[in-house]
């Protein structure tokens, strides 16, 4: 798939830019991008009591800008198979006001195919300041995606597994989905070796799942995790109307007061 938000292992080479890997500090210390720092994804979140949210601005500006980066920084990303966590980061920084963020095509092990060589050093970047400009347009909180559920501009996308959305694995005290939303899992849009699936392969899964390019896409999974890789795919299509449910259904399935569907 060609798009600027996605770059291929070459690309990063002579990249100007801040190498972020949202990896744990062990994994990330075992080999990573030389150059890259290390900004685990456990601090891009916050605990809320039934789920987990991007952490606050002031949070998350602090987090950034003791990683080097302020908001004209170019940034890519990047984690291992089942790489969400860098997904959900790129989302993080978009919704904060940072314009020029990136996404490595396949993770580390994308590096490691092309022979690419693996660095054990710690990076410790100069600190910057990290200046937050919330982009609204981005988030989709609970009082809005019950405002809009049968609006004929919105397609609510379930990135769990099939389980997850039929109820038959409940995560929360219900199992079940959204009402309307339809089904699509964040690993259909990938590869074998975890790469992204052509822009045509892509368009067609969002297609048959309901969403066309004149509709706003409400994406979730359980802790919007996993929905940022479906963010990334949707931005790398050119769909320019997203919004990530970031309380997800951690808070949709315990609120009894919501309605839900299963099977």
């Amino acid at each position: 798939m060609s798009s600027s938000v996605l770059l291929e292992p070459h690309q990063l080479e002579n990249f100007d830019g801040v190498i972020v890997d949202t990896r744990m500090p062990p994994n990330y210390l075992s080999g990573h991008i030389p150059g890259a720092v290390n900004v685990p994804f456990v601090l891009v979140q916050q605990p809320l009591a039934m789920t987990r949210v991007v952490a606050d601005s002031a949070s998350f500006a602090h987090l950034m800008g003791g990683a080097g980066i302020d908001e004209k920084t170019p940034v890519v990303v990047y984690s291992q198979f089942g790489y969400q966590d860098a997904g959900y980061t790129l989302w993080g920084l978009s919704y904060y006001g940072h314009k020029n963020v990136h996404f490595l095509n396949g993770g580390i092990e994308a590096w490691q195919r092309a022979s690419l060589p693996l660095s054990t050093k710690t990076v410790t970047p100069s600190p910057k300041k990290f200046a937050v400009n919330v982009n609204d347009q981005l988030l989709a909180e609970t009082p809005w995606v019950v405002e809009h559920l049968n609006s004929d501009d919105v397609k609510i996308l379930d990135n769990r597994t099939r389980f997850e959305y039929t109820g038959a694995d409940a995560r929360a005290a219900r199992g079940g989905h959204i009402p309307g939303a339809s089904w699509l899992e964040w690993v259909d849009l990938l590869n074998e070796d975890g790469t992204f699936k052509s822009e045509s392969e892509v368009k067609a899964l969002f297609s048959e799942a309901g969403l066309s390019k004149d509709k706003t896409a409400v994406i979730h999974c359980q802790t919007a995790t996993r929905s940022g890789l479906v963010y990334v795919g949707l931005q790398a299509i050119g769909h320019t109307n997203t919004r990530v449910y970031d309380r997800s259904w951690g808070e949709w399935g315990n609120d009894p007061e919501l309605p839900i569907e299963t099977g």
